[in-house]
């Protein structure tokens, strides 16, 4: 019955398709993949102990510590080399406060004691 409305000789028109007719396959517009930063490589491989001595007797060396203390802690090193290097730059930090604050009340006591005396 369906059959009675369709016309064999009709042909369709643009916005209409034969039964008959497949459609042709479209391929899809190409989209790049979205763009994924790998990210640096992390070197997170155990220190040596000979790292950590070669870290320790440069940290001994005046003014050279607080600078390679510095590179170790923010450079593109190994991940226990930063750790190391921010505690001890943390340490160096607490160990300034608490010298300037014992230096300041030792000068303080002696000024107090001078201050009774007159000549």
């Amino acid at each position: 019955m369906a059959d009675q409305n369709y016309d064999q000789n009709q042909q369709p028109n643009q916005n209409q398709q034969a039964p008959y007719q497949q459609q042709p396959y479209q391929q899809q517009p190409y989209q790049p993949a979205p763009y994924q930063n790998p990210g640096q490589f992390e070197d997170q491989s155990p220190l040596s102990i000979g790292n950590f001595l070669i870290m320790i007797l440069i940290s001994y060396i005046p003014l050279v510590n607080i600078i390679m203390l510095f590179v170790w802690g923010f450079g593109n090193s190994n991940t226990n080399k930063k750790n190391l290097a921010r505690a001890q730059l943390i340490m160096l930090a607490i160990g300034v406060v608490i010298s300037i604050i014992f230096g300041a009340s030792i000068i303080a006591a002696i000024a107090s004691l001078g201050a009774g005396r007159y000549y």
